[in-house]
């Protein structure tokens, strides 16, 4: 928290509002242990006056400060920003959540932020503190970066344990249940996760992708999975193994974040028309209204070796058979995998 706290530091200094503070848009410098951190997302960041006042809303809705969505705010925003991140990294948890995103930022304006979990019983009251100043509604209330710099609990470095987070059983059998056949359904409700979803669609599920991961390295090992299931309070029988093929969709042995966003999310209330439509309109390169094959190649990844396995996802989805996926194709092609979707899972379950 202090490398990052020193970063957005050096961004004030200079007359900077970073504005989009999220833990996505803090990465590791490389993968080794001592890695530092690098802050990045600053394509929506911007200059301000001394006394100024900014009104593009440019944030991320779980992040947003208050005053961000009233439509007038200045560096303060990324002050409360770093006070969420800082509540998400000791509990796991997010401060506010709801249903839609009006709901979500009345709570942001008007609830206090609670402690209320039992996760925070292990928490120091230096640091409750210091997030409860970090959250203040009002932002002349809130510290300034040097004062949030320069607070003994962030200077101590303190260390405190986490308990777990309850489980979610019905988001484990969406994992479980989940199956997808080929690299375009992936690939598509993959983008679908990381571009296109709220924060309030998936706040849920990262509590869940937290709690499962008990060494904190951003993905999920066969046996983390095995512990994470039997904490769940309904029995649910399945083959651990059989649920890493389905869902590591790269291969590698684990189910990082994404993927697990990808296959434990309920697709039935996340997916819509509008929103295929947007990926359709990234895979059709030449908006010709159709996706061809060296576009479906081109876009996810194709090349010689692959050629026929295009080839084959071409032919599933062209039922016109004129050589290339129109939307209408697309998006039949997307419902027809969620409904073997539905139907696995109720057989499963």
């Amino acid at each position: 928290m202090r490398e990052i706290i020193f970063g957005i530091k050096h961004c004030h200094s200079v007359g900077v509002v970073h504005g989009d503070l999220r833990p996505e848009n803090i990465l590791f410098e490389n993968e080794s242990a001592d890695a530092k951190l690098k802050i990045v997302g600053f394509k929506h960041s911007q200059f301000i006056k001394p006394n100024g006042k900014l009104t593009k809303f440019t944030g991320t809705s779980y992040f947003a400060a208050p005053e961000m969505i009233s439509g007038s705010y200045d560096n303060k925003c990324d002050i409360w920003s770093l006070g969420i991140i800082l509540y998400i990294m000791l509990s796991g948890l997010v401060p506010y959540k709801a249903k839609s995103e009006q709901s979500l930022y009345k709570k942001i304006q008007e609830k206090p932020v609670s402690f209320d979990f039992s996760v925070w019983d292990g928490i120091s009251k230096e640091a409750k503190d210091l997030i409860k100043w970090m959250l203040k509604k009002n932002p002349s209330n809130r510290p300034t970066i040097d004062e949030v710099f320069e607070n003994n609990w962030i200077k101590q470095r303190a260390n405190n344990s986490i308990k777990d987070n309850p489980i979610v059983s019905t988001s484990l059998k969406n994992l479980i249940a989940f199956n997808i056949s080929n690299k375009l359904q992936k690939a598509t409700l993959t983008f679908i996760v990381s571009h296109l979803s709220t924060n309030v669609e998936i706040a849920y599920l990262r509590e869940i992708f937290h709690a499962l991961d008990e060494n904190g390295d951003g993905k999920l090992s066969e046996e983390e999975l095995t512990k994470g299931i039997k904490k769940v309070h309904q029995a649910v029988k399945m083959d651990v193994h059989e649920l890493m093929t389905n869902c590591d969709l790269d291969n590698n042995g684990y189910i990082d974040y994404s993927e697990f966003l990808t296959t434990a999310m309920n697709w039935r209330k996340a997916l819509s028309k509008e929103k295929l439509y947007q990926v359709f309109k990234v895979y059709d390169i030449d908006g010709s209204g159709k996706i061809s094959l060296d576009e479906l190649k081109q876009s996810l990844g194709g090349n010689d070796r692959n050629h026929f396995d295009f080839l084959d996802i071409l032919r599933e989805a062209d039922t016109n058979g004129d050589g290339e996926i129109d939307f209408d194709e697309f998006t039949e092609i997307m419902l027809s995998k969620l409904s073997e979707h539905d139907k696995n899972e109720s057989n499963r379950i």
